[in-house]
Parts: structure tokens; sequence; C-alpha cells
């Protein structure tokens, strides 16, 4: 199973009733995401940018972590992760 699917399906079983996340662009070296949902209105919402990231790397074997994020207009995210090389 793809990683980015394996870490969709995970990240969607544990958060999915705070934190959505749909993959807007996919690399092999960079991920960019939209998170939404009611994590957006918390103080930890980077929090889960990085159980994300995390979760990733679990699969990929390698360290993934969180490059940048940017609040929108409506409240929700778009993050970019990339590995720790």
């Amino acid at each position: 199973m793809d990683c980015l699917v394996e870490t969709l399906e995970k990240f969607r079983k544990i958060f999915g009733s705070e934190a959505i996340v749909d993959v807007l662009h996919a690399e092999p070296d960079k991920i960019v995401a939209h998170f939404h949902g009611n994590m957006c209105y918390t103080c930890g919402a980077y929090d889960y940018f990085e159980d994300f990231a995390h979760m990733y790397s679990e699969c990929a074997g390698e360290e993934w972590g969180v490059e940048s994020y940017q609040q929108n207009s409506d409240g929700t995210y778009t993050v970019t992760l990339r590995p720790k090389r």
C-alpha cells in the first residue's frame, strides 16, 4: 500500500472527528496538504501537522517534518511537508 494512502487512512481513523486532511499535491520529496475541521479552532493545530508527518515518516522509513504552514482566510491550513535530509 502506498505510504500516503496508508497515512491518510490512519490519520482519519485516529483524528477524523476533529481534523480532516486532504492532499493537494504530492511528489517524492514534498507533500502539500489541506487541514480543516474543528482542529482549526484550537491552539494546538500545529500538533496535527506534526502527527501527520510522524505517521508518514513511520511508513516511508525516513523522517519527514513540517516545512511551512499557512492559515487560510477561512481558518483552514495549507501545510507543506518535506523529508528532513
